[in-house]
């Protein structure tokens, strides 16, 4: 049995990558990050997000690309996982897309193409790898639970 899921399509250099689009709160443009001492690895820093501090993460550094400097045609993908929100920096965007997940679809576990990946799904002539941001973000995003700290996810 196949089920739909509404997807955003992202590209990071060669790469079609899929965001559940429940997961989405916005697209951006790129704008200036605020380096931070310290982070993790991917986390290439922080951008004031009306008011609040979000942290930017380098998807090319968890695809194991290396990073270059923010572009201005570039995107921030404005997203939330486990309750809270974080800015996925990739190349460029598309208009959602549906993307159909079958009992056959290829997982990103059997094929081994990315660690983050829950399956692999035709797009637009290419495949796409849906992101899991969970396990995307595990190990890399160290933020206070929500409501503590600078995040500024409680409620106002």
């Amino acid at each position: 049995m196949c089920r739909k899921l509404d997807m955003l399509p992202c590209y990071v250099e060669d790469r079609v990558l899929g965001l559940p689009l429940d997961s989405v709160d916005k697209v951006l443009r790129a704008s200036w990050v605020t380096p931070v001492p310290d982070a993790p690895p991917a986390v290439a820093g922080v951008i004031d997000l009306r008011g609040r501090i979000v942290q930017v993460i380098d998807v090319r550094k968890k695809l194991g690309l290396p990073s270059r400097p923010v572009a201005p045609s570039d995107i921030f993908v404005v997203a939330r996982t486990g309750g809270r929100t974080v800015v996925l920096w990739v190349d460029r965007t598309v208009a959602a897309a549906k993307a159909e997940v079958g009992e056959d679809t290829p997982t990103g576990d059997q094929q081994g193409p990315s660690p983050y990946a829950t399956a692999i799904v035709p797009g637009e002539g290419e495949l796409m790898l849906v992101l899991d941001l969970d396990r995307l973000l595990a190990g890399e995003v160290q933020l206070p639970p929500p409501g503590h700290g600078p995040q500024g996810d409680a409620p106002p």
